[in-house]
Formats: C-alpha cells, structure tokens, sequence
C-alpha cells in the first residue's frame, strides 16, 4: 500500500449503509476517513466512535462541492436516494481528478454518470457507478457462471430481505418513488413494458430464507445484463418481509396505476416507521439469486447461484463491491480512468474476503 496518507469521502456516511462502509475504511492504515452529509449530529457520533473526522455538505451544492472535496484521493456516495440527487459530486470527480464511487440503483443516474467517460478520461479520474448489489454484486455472480456456458440467453434475478435487516429512510423512499411505475424487462427477444411491483414470483432460497414472493422492480441490472451478453430474456424481482408489507406495497401500486395516487413518497415517513415498529416480526436475512439458462454445446444447461446473508445487520454482501474496491485501488493504485458500471470490475475470488468476514454463504444449483 501507497503510504501516503490519503483522504476518503464518504458522502451520507452515517446512514445503514455508509456507516458499515465508513467503520471498514477507519480501519484501514494511513487513511483519514471523512463521513459528511447535511446532518452533522448524526455524522458527528459515528466519528467519535470510529475515530473519523466529518464534513457539512449538501451534495446539491456546486459552491460546498468545489470547495469541500479538493484534495480527497476518493469520494464514496451513498447520499441516497440517487433518484433525487443531481451529478453534482460525480461532475465535480471527473473533472478534478477525484476518484469517485457510488451505490446507485436508479438506472437514469448510472446512465448520466456514465456520461461523464470522456471528462473523467481528460482528468485521471476514475469513476464506477452502480456498485451496490444491483448490478454489481448480481454480475459477479453471473460471471462465476458463464464457464456453464457457450451461449446465455436468460438472466432472471432476484433479491429479499428480511424485516430485521437495516432498512433506513432513503432506501424506503426509493422504493416508493419506483412502486406503481413503468419498467422495462426483456422476454424473447423483445423490450416490454410492466408496472414495478407486479408479477410476483414464488421463489426458492437456501436456509434460513426460504420460499418467498418476489416481484418485478426496475434496477440497472436488467439493461445492462441484456447488453454484455445479448439476452432473449431479462427480469429482476425483489420481495420484502413480513408478506404484508408486498401486498401493501402492490396495493399502492394499484392505486398509481389508476391514478388515485399521485406521489406514493409521500407515505415515506411512515412506511419507514411501520418497518421499525414491526422489526420484531421476520429475521434479518438477506439473499441474491441469479438464475442462468443457456447452451453448453447442443444441450440446455440451467445454473442458479446464491449468496445468502443470516443477519445482513452487517451488510457484507451490500458493501463487498465498494470496500473490494477502495482497497484495491490504496493497494495498487489506480489504474484506469474514465467513467464505468461496476460490472466486471471485481471478481468472486476479490470479494471472498469480504463474504467471509461477515459469514456470507456462496450456494450453487
């Protein structure tokens, strides 16, 4: 490692997933980690128990951008929800030189940070877009799949959680911005159109998660997958527990889709305070499945693969791309510039250590 100190942002570092993130990076050596945000209480307590300095910031702010993020060798954002951020702090990364990371699951986010290639390019900076578990954590899993394979034409993949696992405001309000709304899945070849949160899918999982719903949801995953490996067919589901909370969520679905229901965020606050009241009902697993279907010569070949996470309180499935990362890039440097999905960038055999950390279990079918 470059023992240099070096300085790493991490933009709503005090929320479920960017307090996991910052804690690992306080632990590294010869890193000073940043945790900033709007709410400095919040940051503040994080960093006294971790030993960070925090940072005022509204990522909206151009003026706090330029001013604020000078000097950091990375920023790491988890300001979620992306679907109401603007490329204030990406724009800024590529065109200073900052490497940048973030954990986008809003396809329109990830396709404006990829934009920004050939500024990032000109600058040296390095920017990966999309590292959360949609798409980043999903292709690895398919990509520890395609020796199975001459040819994959399907992809189908799923995600739940359970009640007890962290679910925090932004995650609860980007979920409500998508319920109801048009997404695109592919089926034989064609791009077709269906509402989030519908065609539910009864789902196998390994122990302790079991069967369970899942239903359609409009991540990255689906475009970018039909992409890199010329699919017929393409789908994403998710499912969330207690099974009252699906229902629920497809009712408001419902009510979207006819017009009765204008702006479904606006039960944000209290969506995420039911989740809390009724922690004590489900458990705190979390699951990944992908699904490949496809030829090996002349026969149909069929391959799942699962990562299953018992108590996700950890989050070491949702933060193994991004810590992989970050010390990949401490340790050797980084090597590339330019502005890129997470897909492809780390391996199964990169993130092994992470999974293991947290006792994550890899189960194939």
């Amino acid at each position: 490692m470059n023992k240099q100190r070096k300085k790493i942002i991490v933009l709503g570092g005090y929320g479920v997933v960017g307090s996991r993130i910052c804690a690992a990076i306080a632990r590294i050596p010869y890193v000073e980690c940043v945790i900033a945000g709007r709410n400095p209480r919040r940051a503040r307590r994080l960093a006294e128990s971790i030993s960070a300095s925090i940072l005022r910031i509204d990522v909206d702010n151009s003026k706090q951008v330029e001013h604020e993020l000078v000097g950091a060798f990375l920023v790491i954002n988890v300001a979620a929800p992306f679907q109401k951020q603007s490329l204030t702090v990406a724009r800024f990364c590529a065109s200073s030189g900052v490497h940048y990371i973030d954990l986008a699951d809003d396809t329109t986010y990830v396709n404006d940070v990829l934009r920004l290639n050939a500024q990032a390019r000109r600058s040296g900076s390095l920017l990966v877009t999309g590292a959360s578990s949609m798409p980043a954590i999903a292709s690895v899993l398919v990509d520890s799949l395609t020796d199975y394979f001459d040819k994959i034409s399907e992809i189908h993949t799923f995600t739940v959680g359970g009640n007890k696992a962290p679910f925090g405001r932004a995650s609860v309000y980007s979920l409500l911005s998508k319920i109801g709304s048009k997404l695109r899945s592919k089926r034989r070849g064609r791009w077709t159109e269906s509402s989030c949160w519908t065609e539910p899918q009864n789902v196998g999982f390994p122990a302790p998660v079991g069967r369970r719903l899942a239903y359609l949801y409009d991540v990255p995953v689906v475009e970018q997958f039909s992409r890199a490996y010329e699919l017929q067919t393409a789908s994403f589901r998710m499912g969330l527990q207690p099974g009252l909370v699906n229902r629920g969520l497809g009712f408001l679905g419902w009510l979207r889709r006819i017009g009765w229901l204008k702006k479904p965020t606006r039960y944000t606050r209290l969506l995420h305070a039911l989740t809390r009241r009724f922690r004590r009902m489900g458990n705190a697993s979390y699951a990944i499945q992908v699904q490949v279907m496809g030829t090996k010569g002349i026969q149909e070949v069929n391959h799942a693969v699962t990562l299953v996470e018992a108590d996700s309180d950890g989050m070491g499935i949702t933060t193994s791309i991004v810590i992989t990362l970050l010390k990949q890039w401490l340790e050797n440097d980084v090597q590339d510039a330019g502005a890129f999905t997470a897909i492809g960038r780390v391996d199964l055999d990169d993130i092994k250590p992470e999974l293991i950390e947290h006792n994550v279990k890899l189960v194939r079918a």
